[in-house]
């Protein structure tokens, strides 16, 4: 496992900002794991092709981001964008849409799966704030 971040926090192993070509061979990895990454970057289909290109075949990407109107989405200044549940249908099931895009795949989408709010948090208090209480989704996508 290398666990990179765009800064040198413990833990850490390589430094480096995912918004320029990631720093690996292609076909170097079986697993990427992007927990909350994705919604700081500037370009989502950037990151999808650097995420193709150092995948090995059958390698899977598991993702987890904040839901667009979730209390996790629009808390952090950094976050520059914001997932619905069709947001990586341009790289898996519709992909035949917007290949002219540039988007490597098509991904194979095995799993999309939602985190919500816990059971004793105030429903009534998120509701009518307009916060939603899922905050966030998961998904695997395999390169075939």
């Amino acid at each position: 496992m290398i666990n990179l971040d765009i800064r040198p926090f413990p833990g850490v192993d390589l430094v480096h900002d995912i918004n320029y070509d990631w720093p690996f061979l292609p076909d170097r990895f079986q697993e990427i794991h992007a927990h909350h990454i994705l919604e700081h970057a500037a370009n989502l289909t950037f990151q999808m092709n650097q995420a193709w290109r150092i995948l090995e075949p059958h390698g899977l990407f598991i993702i987890t981001v904040p839901w667009f109107s979730g209390g996790w989405a629009h808390g952090d200044p950094g976050h520059r964008l914001f997932f619905d549940h069709t947001s990586f249908d341009p790289f898996s099931t519709a992909h035949d849409r917007f290949i002219n895009h540039g988007i490597k795949g098509p991904w194979l989408k095995k799993t999309q799966d939602y985190i919500f709010e816990p059971l004793d948090a105030n429903f009534q208090f998120l509701k009518q704030m307009g916060i939603s209480i899922c905050l966030g989704m998961k998904l695997t996508l395999q390169k075939p």
